[in-house]
């Protein structure tokens, strides 16, 4: 998934640290950011993408979902997933294989019309979410033996293959009769899989980064319900809007003296190129887009001004990439 990115992007990691304290005020994320609850907020676009009430009740209430009761036993409001649990519960860890196994052809239409672009787009985000919690659960399964913990290997998705980054490159799924890698469903420029929208994100939308889950800390959070097509627009504003707001992958931190500054993930240094496509001029729009009032910093603020319109300029900062299994502690 990454590994492409990873020795220019190893020059520019800055050092971070999860405590805030010397660093002045740290803004506070939008309350009660989960789901089925409604942030505080006095409505408008940005806020209305926080609130999932309007479809997260329908969403939960597909029958023919397995995924979704799979997500809101094992994965927490956080995105931490409960793998021991999980791969010690015989009965879910076979559904979950079932239902990665169901997503390799597209369900039939019934009139003889090909898929729809966004029920692939769906389909193929829910594919590279349940495969890469599949995998992990086997191999957790295959450490445990008699030890309290899984062996070191298991600490990160990166050290399940002994060449590091090689694991987003091994063929783990059957999709459209072919066995294709995670890298295959994600990369914009996939060769094993046919078709114009071949990949997720060859459909040039910059918010399926928050969507796709590579089991690792640093990673935009899983969210606890499968995505669904009905409501995949909103569930992709959701998860934007949780990316920016939620105070897990995003900090603005004002310090005395000192230039404001919005710490981010590198997802998007290294994946720039899509946000262009998606109409972004610069990380700093992104952001003034998505933020929310009620984090106490005004999105007016992170546009880019000219010189001397503004006291403070915000500076932005890439945060270090944790890899580290995204485990429920």
């Amino acid at each position: 998934m990454f590994e492409k990115y990873i020795p220019a992007c190893l020059l520019m990691i800055l050092a971070f640290s999860c405590s805030y304290g010397d660093q002045g005020q740290k803004f506070a994320p939008v309350k009660n950011f989960d789901l089925g609850q409604k942030p505080v907020g006095p409505g408008g676009s940005i806020q209305n993408a926080g609130r999932p009430s309007s479809w997260i009740k329908k969403a939960l209430a597909n029958k023919n979902d397995s995924f979704t009761p799979l997500l809101q036993k094992y994965v927490k409001a956080d995105g931490g997933v409960r793998y021991r649990e999980w791969s010690s519960e015989t009965a879910d860890r076979e559904s979950l294989r079932s239902y990665v196994a169901s997503l390799s052809e597209p369900a039939p239409t019934g009139n003889g019309e090909s898929e729809a672009a966004s029920v692939r787009l769906t389909r193929m985000i829910n594919l590279y979410n349940s495969a890469t919690l599949l995998l992990i659960i086997d191999r957790y399964v295959d450490t445990l033996g008699g030890e309290n913990s899984p062996l070191p290997q298991m600490r990160s998705i990166r050290n399940i293959d002994s060449l590091d980054f090689a694991i987003w490159n091994q063929p783990i799924v059957l999709f459209e009769g072919k066995n294709v890698s995670l890298n295959d469903l994600e990369s914009a420029d996939s060769e094993n899989i046919s078709g114009e929208r071949k990949s997720i994100r060859s459909f040039l939308d910059a918010r399926i980064h928050f969507a796709v889950n590579c089991a690792s800390k640093g990673c935009p959070k899983l969210l606890n319900q499968a995505f669904d097509n009905d409501f995949l627009n909103e569930q992709l504003d959701y998860v934007t809007y949780g990316y920016v707001n939620s105070g897990q992958q995003t900090q603005f931190l004002r310090a005395s003296g000192a230039e404001p500054t919005v710490k981010h993930s590198e997802i998007l240094n290294w994946y720039w190129a899509d946000f262009e496509l998606s109409g972004y001029k610069s990380v700093r729009e992104f952001f003034s887009k998505w933020l929310d009032p009620m984090t106490g910093v005004d999105p007016a603020e992170l546009e880019i001004l000219q010189p001397g319109t503004k006291e403070f300029q915000w500076t932005l900062e890439a945060i270090e990439y944790d890899w580290t299994l995204n485990e429920a502690l």
